[in-house]
């Protein structure tokens, strides 16, 4: 079935992953894909942050990366909610992965030099889907502002 869902979504040929990390790989890049349209203004330096997260997290090589943002824009589209995207990312993705995630999405938040209510608002609702406490929320949060200066 997995299998199946891959070939749906184009993502069979991603090199060297399984079929399980290659879906929370999926999973991952429309969470962020969708945080780079929360304020409505899709900057290229959040793309770029959603470039850097996937290679960061995933180990990716930039053409795999490509590959990937590509298809998880034109599936994102398609799809009707980003809940099947969360409960791959819990069912798939440690306590500490799902953290990463997390502070990834800030970067991609800050990644345009602001942060805006309705992006803290989705990742804050993003954070309860996946389980991610309001400690973790807050202490990623502290951590890509002090990384920013």
């Amino acid at each position: 079935m997995l299998q199946k869902l891959l070939k749906k979504l184009g993502l069979e040929d991603l090199p060297e992953a399984t079929e399980e990390e290659k879906t929370a790989q999926y999973a991952a890049a429309v969470l962020l894909i969708e945080m780079t349209e929360a304020d409505m203004e899709v900057e290229p330096e959040e793309r770029d942050a959603v470039r850097r997260a996937l290679s960061t997290t995933f180990h990716l090589d930039s053409s795999t990366i490509e590959e990937l943002v590509k298809t998880a824009q034109t599936r994102k589209n398609d799809d009707v909610s980003y809940y099947p995207h969360v409960e791959t990312i819990n069912d798939l993705c440690t306590p500490d992965e799902k953290i990463e995630i997390v502070r990834h999405m800030w970067q991609v938040a800050y990644a345009d030099g602001q942060l805006d209510k309705y992006e803290e608002h989705y990742l804050r609702q993003l954070c309860r889907l996946i389980h991610v406490s309001h400690q973790h929320f807050i202490q990623t949060k502290l951590e890509v502002q002090e990384s920013l200066g």
